[in-house]
């Protein structure tokens, strides 16, 4: 796969390095400035035309040459792809369907949009041959499927007009709702990387049973964000986003706090402006979460004692603050350093902060999770599991057990293991110590009471019979009635 990218990173430089529109456009301005030369001066053409001409012909050699290159590491990418992609994957297809009688055809052709497509269709439909093996994946009751797939990716990942325009030519119905759910969803992602807090609280606010009933920290880590930016204001101002956070400091939440705040103007300040914000930032809205954060709500109101910015750097909760630092310190500019040029100018996205994109991540999880659908996005799972390897390694077993005539005869397993991504193992596999089997849906793991796990075939051959019987790893006594099945 190393030589695969490296013929890709080749093909895609010399693609960059094409530059038509530069050399076209250096022509241009040498016919501009030719024209002027010679309506100021009729005499001046000849020379100057012979000079165009050596110019243009230098042009040309350089784009050909250049597309030359271009065309040569593409030829290589090619050939190297079928080299390495060489599997015959017909086995693991489904079977065909049925042959559909000549009155009623298997799908009717969608009309197309310009008349290009008109013969493009055409000669698609006349080179599938019988002999072609993919030519029950044409049919619509795949192909359906398969439109539907992609048109909900790409809605998921926010490319709406690519999604339409997918819709329209393929023939695929507009999934209107799924639409409308994740548009919901990505204008509340932005507001959270735009620093706009606002709507993911009454996002919060809206589905509080839901959160509650899975123990979410989405509410906790935007909570903490709010209170880290207030506890930072005094060396990084707020943005006007966050102006809704801050409460002024009353007596009663003077009288209240932990951390006591002065009460006269002539008074030496305990804490700075920006603490005291935080703190009564989190007398309003810290309570609901103190019972399950707790130790970490004390560690953050004692952060307080630390500031300014300055002094928290160097004091032992930097490490509690690490991500909320990083994403707050992207706005301090450097002693002597230019200051940047704002967003909008520069025309490039704002770096990625990384407090905001852990709420990005759970808040995503969460609003998926209200859906019903996956976290991931399935096209993207199904291609990484099966571009990265697997289908070509079982392809390849298929065609060795079948040469020697031996059939897998597990149901719902394979006959090889599969090396997959830590984010892509949805389920823990339990071996059982004693038979070290796998356990299965039949022989599944139980715990016994002393606390350690074995399978439900070993647990009954453990007992042989009797009521009670050791543990053999410890010296508990057991029984098959006390234990308990553990899912993984």
């Amino acid at each position: 796969m190393d030589s695969l990218k490296r013929d890709y990173e080749k093909a895609a430089s010399a693609s960059d390095s094409l530059n038509e529109q530069e050399i076209l456009q250096n022509l241009i301005d040498r016919l501009q400035v030719l024209r002027q030369r010679v309506t100021s001066d009729p005499n001046a053409f000849d020379n100057s035309l012979a000079s165009l001409a050596q110019s243009v012909r230098a042009s040309n050699a350089r784009i050909a040459e250049r597309h030359k290159e271009w065309q040569s590491s593409l030829t290589r990418l090619g050939k190297n792809i079928d080299k390495r992609f060489t599997a015959d994957l017909t086995p693991l297809l489904p079977s065909a369907p049925p042959v559909t009688p000549p009155d009623a055809p298997a799908f009717a052709p969608a009309a197309p949009l310009v008349s290009d497509l008109t013969a493009f269709n055409a000669h698609a439909s006349t080179s599938r041959s019988k002999q072609d093996p993919f030519e029950h994946m044409y049919f619509a009751s795949c192909a359906d499927r398969v439109n539907t797939v992609i048109a909900q990716h790409l809605l998921r990942q926010g490319h709406y007009h690519v999604a339409n325009s997918f819709c329209v030519e393929s023939r695929t119905p507009f999934p209107v709702q799924f639409e409308e759910a994740f548009q919901k969803m990505h204008v509340i992602a932005d507001d959270i990387r735009n620093e706009n807090l606002r709507s993911v609280l009454d996002w919060c606010q809206a589905h509080e049973p839901f959160l509650l009933s899975r123990d979410s920290d989405l509410l906790f880590v935007t909570q903490r964000y709010i209170f880290a930016r207030l506890l930072f204001s005094d060396s990084v101002p707020l943005p006007d986003t966050l102006a809704f956070a801050v409460y002024p400091v009353t007596q009663d939440a003077q009288a209240h706090s932990v951390i006591r705040l002065p009460t006269r103007a002539s008074d030496k300040p305990a804490i700075s402006n920006g603490a005291s914000l935080a703190l009564a930032y989190a007398m309003r809205h810290f309570k609901p979460l103190y019972a399950r954060h707790h130790a970490k709500i004390a560690s953050m109101i004692t952060a307080a004692l630390f500031t300014p910015l300055e002094r928290l750097l160097n004091s032992p909760y930097y490490s509690t603050w690490l991500d909320e630092l990083k994403s707050v310190l992207q706005d301090v500019p450097r002693s002597g350093a230019t200051p940047a040029p704002a967003e909008a100018a520069t025309g490039k996205k704002r770096r990625a902060r990384p407090a905001l994109q852990k709420v990005v991540d759970i808040f995503t999880r969460e609003y998926c999770a209200r859906l019903k659908v996956s976290r991931d996005l399935p096209l993207v799972v199904a291609t990484d599991i099966g571009g990265g390897g697997a289908l070509a390694r079982i392809a390849k077993v298929r065609s060795v057990m079948k040469e020697k005539r031996n059939e897998w005869s597990q149901v719902e397993e394979l006959p090889i293991e599969i090396a997959l991504p830590s984010q892509y193992r949805f389920h823990s596999v339990f071996a059982c110590p004693v038979s070290k089997e796998q356990a299965t849906e039949d022989n599944p793991p139980m715990m016994m009471p002393c606390g350690h796990v074995v399978a439900k075939e070993s647990l009954s051959r453990l007992s042989k019979g009797s009521a009670v019987f050791k543990c053999p790893y410890c010296p508990v006594q057991s029984s098959v009635a006390s234990a308990t099945r553990v899912h993984f």
